[in-house]
C-alpha cells in the first residue's frame, strides 16, 4: 500500500452508505457523522460533525451542517416531511475561530408569504465562531419526505447493511477516491473530495457531480454548490463571509461552470462574485469576503 493511503476512509465511506441508504441521509452527511445535539428547547435544532476532527468536513462541512440545521429548524414548526427548497444561505465566519467549529445551533421564525427564514450561530464547544441564516421556499402543497433523523425525536436508525455487492459505478468511484483524500496536506477530507472533481477550463473552473455529492431528491447540495462557488477563486485566506443565491436545481449529471470575477481587493481582504452555470443555465450566484493568509505587500 502507498505510504499517503489511508483504507480506513473507504471503509468509513462504505459504512457511510450503507446508513444513507438505510436512513435517507445524505451521502456526505452521513461520512461526516451528522448528529443532533440535545439543546433542551424543542425550537432549537442544534447538529454536529461526529467524525474524528470536527473540522475534517472543512468549509462543505460547515455549509453543509448549517443548511441541514436550519432546514430542520423551519420543519419543528411547518412539519418534519415538508420539502423546503432552499434559495439563499449565508456563512459569516471569524477568519481565526479559537479552535476549530464543532456544531451549528438553529432558530426558526414563523413562515410568512410562503417564505421560511432561519438564522443560526456556528459553535466551537460553546464558543460562537461564525452565524448563519437562510430562506427557505414552503411550497402551499409541497412534496413530502421522509423525515431525517434528527426532525423526530423518537426516530430509530434503521439497521445498515453492507452494500459491498450492490456499489454502482458512480459509488464505486468516490470509494476509489476516499483513501488518498488524507494525504493532501492541510485540506480537510471533505473539500479533498470535492476538489478532486473539479478541472480548470478556459472560461472558468469546471466540476463534475459525483454521488457523494447529492441531496436526498437527487440534486447537486446546496452546500456543494456554496463551497464549489467558493472554492474557485482560489484566494489564499479565509473565508469570513459567503451569501448564495440557488437559482435553479443542479443535475448530478452534468458539469458546473463556476466564474469568479474579483470585485475589489485591499492588503487584506478580497470579494468575490461567482456566477455557477450548468449547460450554459444559471444555478447559483454568489458573493464571498476573503482574508488573505498573509497581508498582500
Amino acid at each position: 500500500m502507498p505510504e499517503n493511503e489511508h483504507p480506513e476512509m473507504r471503509d468509513r465511506a462504505l459504512g457511510a452508505l450503507a446508513l444513507a441508504r438505510a436512513s435517507g441521509v445524505p451521502w456526505l452527511a452521513t461520512m461526516a457523522r451528522v448528529q443532533a445535539v440535545a439543546t433542551g428547547d424543542a425550537s432549537v435544532v442544534e447538529l454536529r460533525i461526529g467524525c474524528p476532527g470536527p473540522s475534517d468536513a472543512g468549509l462543505v462541512g460547515v455549509a453543509m451542517l448549517a443548511d441541514l440545521a436550519l432546514g430542520a429548524a423551519l420543519r419543528s414548526q411547518v412539519g418534519a416531511r415538508r420539502a423546503l427548497p432552499t434559495l439563499t444561505l449565508t456563512l459569516e465566519l471569524d477568519p481565526d475561530p479559537p479552535r476549530p467549529w464543532t456544531s451549528v445551533r438553529a432558530r426558526s421564525e414563523p413562515p410568512r408569504g410562503g417564505l421560511g427564514r432561519t438564522h443560526g450561530t456556528v459553535l466551537s464547544g460553546e464558543t460562537v465562531v461564525g452565524r448563519c441564516l437562510a430562506t427557505f421556499a414552503v411550497p402551499g402543497s409541497a412534496a413530502r419526505l421522509d423525515p431525517l433523523p434528527w426532525e423526530v425525536p423518537e426516530a430509530v436508525t434503521p439497521p445498515a447493511h453492507s452494500t459491498a455487492e450492490l456499489l454502482t459505478d458512480a459509488e464505486q468511484a468516490v470509494l476509489t477516491a476516499m483513501p488518498t483524500l488524507d494525504a493532501e496536506h492541510g485540506r480537510p477530507w471533505a473539500d479533498a473530495l470535492l476538489a478532486k472533481a473539479c478541472q480548470d477550463g478556459p472560461d472558468g473552473r469546471f466540476l463534475h457531480p459525483n454521488a457523494a455529492m447529492l441531496n436526498r431528491s437527487g440534486q447537486v447540495q446546496g452546500a456543494v454548490l456554496f463551497w464549489f462557488a467558493a472554492a474557485s477563486s482560489e484566494v489564499d485566506g479565509h473565508l469570513v463571509s459567503g451569501h448564495i443565491q440557488f437559482l435553479t436545481p443542479a443535475d448530478p449529471w452534468t458539469s458546473l461552470l463556476a466564474r469568479p470575477v474579483t470585485v475589489h481587493e485591499t492588503r487584506r481582504t478580497v470579494f468575490v462574485h461567482t456566477e455557477v452555470s450548468q449547460r450554459g443555465q444559471p444555478v447559483a450566484s454568489a458573493d464571498f469576503v476573503f482574508r488573505r493568509t498573509a497581508r498582500k505587500p
